[in-house]
């Protein structure tokens, strides 16, 4: 579905919504992985280490990797992607109403919301990333894990530009066992963060929303080990943001088992995103009634307690 996706961003791209930034994907991972690359047509160029540190001097190895470059994939700017959304829906007559829903959810006919408001709609769709185990907690509250993520952004050297989106593109490491990522500097700073789950929470406690010392000493840990120049370098800014995880990492795409005009969409698990416009086809054709269920989307093949630990 990404690579589906990818396609849709790009047109949005060839419309002028500067959303996408063709920087590049560079995987960095253990000798002999790339396979589910090729088996998902993906386009990459393989890398030796010794390849990798002479195109990316800036990068440093102690073990043997492979590389992996996608030439054709890159950068989403999220909060413009948003914006764009917004604006293409009320161009076509959508009202947005800036509200709460109020759970859980009990009824499939009527919303009801923080200001007192009541919404009463023929259909119903629930996309609410991490709070979704808050508004059906019976049918979700085990199968939506909210967990907190936290991402940092540090400030290259003065005038070093090996670091920016045209020295070095989106990456990676699945070499370290926390999978670290990130992007290159686009303004705001070199991004970094870690795949791997981090603990559950409530994702309206405002109080969990800041990173500590020790979160920012292991990102630097990592750093001197992969990005030695960025070591020492200024944190610019940081903040925790939510995975909303499934047992299986796969995506929530389905009706309400009592109110069959409502409909869930969630899990997320880190790649919700890039994956929106191939998510928003199948629901807008499943909700027509013009394809089938896809069985690995349905309530009732996720089970609470799979043990999944990252996807």
């Amino acid at each position: 579905m990404a690579y589906e996706s990818l396609a849709s961003w790009k047109e949005l791209e060839r419309n002028r919504a500067r959303l996408f930034l063709n920087t590049g994907v560079l995987w960095i991972s253990k000798p002999g992985s790339g396979e589910s690359l090729e088996s998902a047509g993906v386009r990459f160029k393989h890398l030796t280490g010794a390849q990798i540190a002479d195109l990316y001097p800036q990068v440093r190895f102690t073990s043997e990797v492979d590389g992996f470059l996608e030439p054709e994939s890159g950068v989403l700017l999220a909060e413009s992607a948003v914006l764009h959304v917004i604006n293409a829906a009320e161009a076509l007559g959508v009202k947005i109403a800036h509200d709460t829903v109020v759970g859980p959810v009990s009824n499939g006919d009527i919303v009801s919301t923080a200001s007192g408001a009541t919404l009463n709609a023929g259909a119903y769709i629930y996309a609410c990333g991490a709070w979704l185990g808050k508004l059906f907690p019976t049918i979700l509250g085990r199968l939506i894990t909210p967990t907190r993520q936290p991402l940092f952004f540090f400030e290259p050297p003065r005038g070093d530009a090996r670091f920016d989106a045209s020295h070095f593109p989106a990456w990676i490491d699945d070499t370290d066992c926390k999978i670290a990522y990130g992007i290159p500097d686009l303004g705001h700073g070199f991004k970094v963060g870690f795949h791997r789950l981090g603990r559950a929470f409530d994702p309206d406690r405002d109080d969990d929303r800041n990173v500590t010392g020790a979160e920012v000493a292991e990102c630097r840990e990592y750093l001197a080990q992969r990005f030695p120049v960025l070591a020492d370098a200024p944190l610019t800014s940081a903040r925790v943001c939510q995975y909303e995880n499934t047992p299986t990492g796969d995506f929530i795409i389905d009706r309400h088992p009592e109110f069959q005009n409502v409909w869930i969409v969630g899990g997320g698990s880190g790649h919700g995103f890039k994956h929106g416009p191939a998510v928003a086809d199948y629901l807008v054709q499943r909700f027509d009634g013009k394809i089938p269920d896809e069985a690995t989307f349905l309530l009732k093949n996720h089970r609470a307690g799979s043990g999944r630990s990252v996807i």
